[in-house]
């Protein structure tokens, strides 16, 4: 695929129509480079595919599973698909400006249309099967994808794509890839999976109240592990009410729910599966360093003095967030979205990474809300195959450009951004996340069993892996065969 640096800016895209003549051929008008945006020497050059084609007003339509919508978290987080006006919010306005000039650029309209379901994508399916080519492009959740591939329900898009290019996220491509096919990606058309990136939200007065030290500074230097994290939240727990019990009513030094068993484990670098060098799943979970790592996490979750977790209190997500902004734990483990929640709360936070758990261990990871995040993937049957691919990749180049520097004033707007340090952390949250086959095919339901099993207790852990070891092997497999016919 031809690819070459020229120079192009959202600006130019949106405020002169001119240089976007369309075509009047049928299906795709032959244009160039250069008439994309002229190039001077006062702009910064940029590097963007090149597909010389226009689309002589065809319907782009795309469907995509609304985490927002289906998570019930409100308006506060802008569509990343789509956005129908300019409202004056940045974020929003970068995504309703990028689709302008993605329509302007290859004379297309889009159309979207969203789903809450994230275990399938019903329309593709009625799609693939009824032959109709009705959607360009899909955004299904992670949790749908292995029905979706061994259905052939998605294309492949190894040899569509420059995996190469900055917008594409490499590491994602590490696991979304299998026998060397990759039906899904990550890259920076959308956004909403980088929210979805687990981080430990802090309350700053607290931290202050109990000389806890700069937590952002902590990250920065290195030292910012799970036993210092066990160490204060340990310090910050106390039974307020004098009852004897631990509840909603006291304060704890984290909360979180039995997703702190994927998000610690991954936090510690590991993953439920690794791709060997032919592109195959293997299955990672009984090392001796990853159980060893679980046992450290079922402890942890075990310990109801410090740790709340929202399930077995039967709390939901809005009463977790009301327990933070009253003061009543020092740390909260979620995704990047909460902090949308939580803007009113009295005290002010910040967010760091989730913390180092082995020793010795040098790098941060940052674990992925997997259950809820979506992929960017091409049905298997569409009705111009170019034009997916042309869209698709270029809309991600502009997001790289111009969403992107929106996203991050949006997360570190408000409360969160204080200094530069706020931003390195992030840039640390982000440039760490952990892609996992594992979570991204979660093969034989292996995420779940491992989450629920922190109830039996950290001496049951090597029991627990050589109970699903079989049937994960043979999920495994399984997907492989398929693949290997595709």
């Amino acid at each position: 695929m031809n690819k070459r640096i020229i120079s192009i800016l959202l600006a130019l895209l949106l405020t002169a129509p001119a240089l976007f003549s369309c075509g009047t051929s049928e299906t795709a008008t032959e244009t160039t480079a250069d008439t994309i945006a002229p190039e001077t020497e006062t702009e910064t050059e940029k590097l963007y595919p090149e597909y010389s084609m226009t689309f002589d007003g065809a319907d782009f339509n795309i469907v995509f599973y609304d985490a927002v919508k289906a998570c019930a978290w409100g308006n506060t987080i802008p569509c990343d698909i789509a956005v129908e006006e300019l409202t004056g919010d940045a974020l929003s306005d970068a995504v309703y400006n990028r689709n302008a000039a993605m329509e302007e650029l290859y004379n297309i309209k889009f159309h979207t249309e969203s789903i809450t379901d994230s275990q399938k994508c019903d329309p593709v399916q009625k799609q693939v099967t009824s032959g109709s080519a009705e959607f360009d492009a899909c955004f299904p959740a992670w949790n749908s994808l292995y029905n979706m591939t061994v259905n052939g329900h998605l294309t492949d898009l190894e040899p569509l794509f420059d995996f190469s290019m900055p917008w594409y996220d490499a590491k994602a491509r590490e696991a979304f890839s299998i026998l060397g096919k990759s039906y899904a990606t990550i890259s920076d058309l959308t956004y909403m999976d980088k929210m979805l990136s687990i981080v430990i939200l802090f309350n700053k007065q607290m931290a202050e109240d109990y000389n806890l030290g700069d937590l952002y500074q902590t990250v920065l230097d290195g030292d910012w592990t799970f036993d210092r994290m066990e160490e204060m939240c340990q310090t910050v727990s106390s039974d307020l009410n004098g009852d004897g019990k631990m509840t909603k009513d006291d304060r704890f030094g984290i909360i979180n729910q039995n997703d702190g068993v994927y998000q610690l484990y991954q936090s510690a670098g590991q993953q439920f599966c690794t791709l060997d060098t032919d592109g195959i799943p293997q299955l990672s979970i009984g090392t001796e360093q990853a159980i060893s790592v679980f046992q450290t996490v079922y402890d942890f979750l075990g310990n109801t003095d410090i740790f709340f977790n929202r399930q077995t209190h039967n709390v939901d997500t809005i009463g977790v967030c009301n327990m933070f902004a009253n003061n009543q734990a020092l740390f909260i483990m979620r995704q990047i979205q909460a902090a949308f929640e939580l803007r009113t709360m009295e005290a002010d936070f910040g967010i760091i990474p989730t913390p180092k758990v082995l020793e010795g261990q040098e790098d941060y990871h940052t674990s992925i809300g997997y259950t809820v995040t979506l992929s960017e993937a091409i049905p298997s049957v569409v009705k111009n195959l170019d034009m997916s691919v042309a869209v698709l990749d270029t809309m991600a180049a502009e997001s790289y450009y111009s969403v992107n520097e929106a996203l991050y004033e949006k997360i570190l707007g408000g409360k969160i951004v204080r200094d530069e340090t706020s931003r390195q952390n992030l840039d640390i949250i982000l440039d760490n996340r952990v892609y996992d086959p594992g979570c991204v095919y979660n093969f034989a339901n292996i995420t779940y069993t491992m989450m629920d099993g922190w109830k039996k207790g950290s001496d049951q852990v090597a029991s627990i892996i050589a109970g699903t070891t079989e049937k994960v092997n043979k999920a495994i497999e399984e997907f492989v065969a398929v693949l290997n016919e595709q």
